[in-house]
């Protein structure tokens, strides 16, 4: 989990540079393979909760998912900062 987290706070700087200041010399094209790459399972993952959810509690509305996943990933955060397991 670190190691992800470390990783896209890196790529997320090169490409923030990229974008704001037009200095692309750091972001390569296995970087930005990468972070497709780490997206597209988040949005995997997120889709599998939705799924979820709404096979659970077919009334649930779609504010109702993103609150709870959004509420989970606080939690999780809070929990691995106390662990230690990310910086806080």
């Amino acid at each position: 989990m670190k190691a992800l987290y470390e990783k896209m706070k890196s790529i997320f700087g090169y490409h923030s540079d990229s974008l704001h200041r037009g200095d692309g010399r750091n972001i390569s094209g296995i970087g930005l393979q990468e972070m497709e790459e780490i997206i597209q399972n988040t949005f995997q993952k997120y889709l599998e909760f939705c799924k979820t959810a709404f096979r659970n509690t077919p009334s649930v509305t779609e504010g109702n998912v993103k609150n709870n996943k959004i509420n989970d990933l606080k939690s999780t955060i809070q929990l691995t900062t106390l662990a230690d397991t990310l910086p806080a």
